[in-house]
């Protein structure tokens, strides 16, 4: 996966590889995943869509979140680190549907 996040998705960056949550046979370690709200809770970051939870993993596992930028053909790499100083609860995506 390179090139730019497109609209509405996120690119998840880990430091280890991870089972995918769309198919529990794949283990990755950079994985795309359609979301509008990233959100904070304890050591985890969890990615929903429409209200829905898609996904959620450790804070510890991932070593970047990028997410698209509407005016620009690249996408911005964020440390998980820099996500949560900025939004601290909670982060809408932008480009996202909804």
């Amino acid at each position: 996966m390179s090139g730019a996040v497109p609209q509405g998705k996120i690119r998840l960056r880990f430091s280890e590889f991870v089972v995918d949550p769309s198919d529990a046979d794949v283990m990755r370690r950079v994985l795309e995943a359609e979301a509008d709200l990233l959100t904070f809770k304890g050591g985890s970051i969890t990615f929903s869509l429409h209200g829905v939870e898609v996904c959620s993993f450790p804070t510890s596992v991932l070593s970047g979140v990028e997410l698209p930028v509407r005016s620009e053909p690249a996408s911005r790499v964020y440390s998980v680190d820099e996500v949560r100083k900025q939004h601290p609860k909670a982060l809408r995506a932008v480009g996202a549907g909804g």
